[in-house]
């Protein structure tokens, strides 16, 4: 398995965020949690300071799409990075055979 930055984005524990109070909660950091925290932020940028905080089950990976990575190619993001990284979930679901289910910040938009 390869190591992972850790500290390019900071991040609070559940401890620390339940002291306190956030405008918006937003549960999960995939396309419909980015798109969702960038357009709050586009709306509220010349308002008074709002408090947004995201829920993420996964951990960070890294910054961007896989193949943005210059030392990334297909080969190594589809045969190592994917299934290092996610679950299959046909097994669970078999009319989903494909499938595999991804807990990272990003989730599977960063595939």
């Amino acid at each position: 398995m390869w190591d992972y930055p850790n500290n390019w984005i900071p991040t609070k524990s559940l401890e620390q965020m339940e002291n306190n109070i956030y405008d918006v909660l937003i549960v999960g950091s995939g396309a419909g949690g980015g798109a969702t925290l960038y357009r709050l932020c586009e709306q509220w940028k010349n308002r008074s300071a709002k408090k947004i905080g995201i829920l993420e089950k996964g951990n960070k990976l890294f910054h961007s799409h896989a193949l943005n990575i210059p030392t990334m190619n297909n080969d190594r993001m589809w045969g190592q990075l994917l299934p290092d990284n996610s679950t299959p979930v046909g097994e669970r679901l078999p009319q989903f055979s494909g499938a595999r289910q991804v807990f990272a910040l990003g989730g599977r938009t960063l595939f």
